[in-house]
């Protein structure tokens, strides 16, 4: 049962991640030692255009990965090792993707705190989906949730509205 309430987090966490994301629309508030297009670049819009794809993100890792992903952990609590091991072979390429898509909103961020949120929950994401196995999820979890709230905390106060994150 505890795996089963780790997985929920870890879902929950990789959903919250998602949640926010950056795109190439930033501003800069003050002088930037990128080249002079950078200074054209709206923050706010950015960091908008990235939250919300990290939102679309994690609504797509809700419908093809989230019950893969509990039949994976569930599998293992229960010691079926072969269903384990299916279910997380279904899930380890969504979430290699999903560490990409993060990696790819990060480089895009304008916003200082957002490119770091974003590459942390990138890292983290990498972690999750090199795993060997869905039981090894718990040794993961705790940091991907906090990665994932870092990130969700700094779209919501930007006024981004999430959809998808939990």
């Amino acid at each position: 049962m505890r795996r089963v309430l780790v997985l929920a987090a870890l879902t929950g966490a990789l959903l919250a991640s998602a949640a926010c994301g950056s795109s190439d629309d930033a501003t800069t508030a003050g002088p930037s030692s990128a080249p002079t297009t950078a200074a054209s670049v709206d923050v706010k819009a950015n960091t908008t255009s990235a939250c919300t794809a990290i939102d679309t993100l994690y609504g797509s890792l809700d419908a093809t990965a989230k019950a893969d992903l509990a039949k994976a952990v569930a599998a293992v609590s229960t010691g079926d090792a072969a269903t384990a091991a299916k279910a997380w072979a279904t899930v380890k390429p969504l979430l290699a993707a999903a560490a990409a898509t993060i990696k790819a909103e990060a480089d895009k961020a304008a916003a200082p705190d957002l490119k770091q949120a974003l590459t942390d929950l990138g890292a983290k994401y990498d972690k999750v989906a090199n795993l060997s196995s869905p039981a090894e999820i718990e040794s993961v979890a705790a940091d991907l949730d906090t990665a994932s709230n870092n990130v969700k905390k700094i779209c919501t106060d930007a006024g981004v509205t999430l959809k998808n994150f939990e």
